[in-house]
């Protein structure tokens, strides 16, 4: 059986989600965050496969997948655009996990960390992932950015 955890990194160590943060900095500005309409799909070709936009939805916030790149898709096992977390199939670490998506909405703070659990149907995912808040009334997250960098998948 193959570890299952959480754990906090103190910057991305990809040099995709490395990229991915850097593109976020010069898109923020003196913002709190760049908005989403800052985000140009097109500057960021090589990466969508790996990215996820969440939605932030209501106080208390809920998180509901907008967009699920589509090797994203293929290393899950399945899709999951426009569920929200809870009923996605996170095993053991959903509410460990959950920890670094809240505090990204509500701190308006970067989170990265590296995680690994297996899913119920067997398949087992180990991954970096970086989380970037977005904001467009420069007040409050209204969506996160985030992307992963898979290190196994197999089930």
């Amino acid at each position: 059986m193959e570890p299952t955890f959480v754990t906090a990194l103190a910057a991305p160590e990809a040099e995709t989600l490395k990229a991915l943060y850097a593109y976020w900095a010069q898109k923020k500005d003196d913002r709190i965050a760049p908005t989403k309409a800052s985000i140009d799909p097109s500057e960021l070709r090589s990466l969508l496969p790996h990215i996820v936009l969440v939605d932030v939805v209501g106080n208390p916030p809920r998180f509901r997948t907008r967009l699920f790149g589509s090797a994203l898709v293929e290393a899950y096992g399945e899709e999951v655009t426009g569920r929200f977390d809870e009923e996605i199939d996170l095993d053991d670490i959903h509410v460990d996990l959950m920890r670094f998506v809240e505090r990204a909405a509500a701190e308006c703070q970067p989170q990265y960390l590296r995680a690994a659990f297996t899913k119920q149907d067997g398949r087992h995912l180990q991954y970096e992932q970086i989380i970037l808040p977005l904001s467009d009334d420069g007040r409050h997250v209204n969506m996160l950015l985030s992307a992963y960098s898979i290190e196994k998948a197999y089930g």
